[in-house]
């Protein structure tokens, strides 16, 4: 026998809260949200930034959020864009913390600040996940800000890159 998932109520509810709240006038337009979401990430948090563009990028992310919370659905194609915002932004969020904690240039991704891979200090692994993941996470919150961790990478069949394999040139 295949026992069945265990539902979280509580994660149900915030879901239906969400979404009637979507579907109650809220006054921001969901292609708006995602557009102005897709070119935060664009302007600030492209292949080539530095640290004060990632920080524009958190900043103008976090100030989102409300807006995110305040979409105006009102058809199946508005209820799905909502829903892809609210994902934008939710990785939006962990693709900057992250960014933020790289501080070297690997591969495709540039650090303008930080133009030379360095394998010391950055052949690393970065975790990153939601805060309270156990918790209903329907409305985008401060609360749920991205948590990291750096972990080192673990080489069974690849050597170590040689220095500069990867970066600018």
């Amino acid at each position: 026998w295949v026992s069945a998932p265990v539902v979280d109520r509580n994660q149900v509810d915030a879901e239906e809260k969400w979404l009637t709240q979507m579907f109650d006038g809220g006054d921001q337009s969901p292609e708006e949200i995602a557009r102005k979401i897709r070119s935060i990430l664009w302007r600030y948090a492209g292949t080539m930034k530095t640290d004060a563009t990632l920080e524009k990028a958190r900043q103008e992310l976090d100030a989102m959020i409300p807006m995110v919370n305040a979409q105006c659905v009102q058809n199946m194609t508005d209820l799905r864009t909502a829903v892809e915002a609210r994902n934008m932004l939710d990785l939006g969020r962990i693709i900057v913390a992250a960014s933020i904690l790289r501080q070297e240039t690997r591969g495709c991704y540039w650090r303008i600040d930080y133009p030379k891979p360095d394998n010391d200090n950055w052949l690393k692994n970065i975790t990153v996940w939601k805060d309270g993941d156990h918790k209903p996470k329907a409305l985008v919150n401060e609360v749920n800000m991205p948590k990291t961790k750096i972990q080192n990478v673990i080489m069974t069949k690849l050597r170590t890159p040689a220095d500069p394999p990867i970066g600018p040139g």
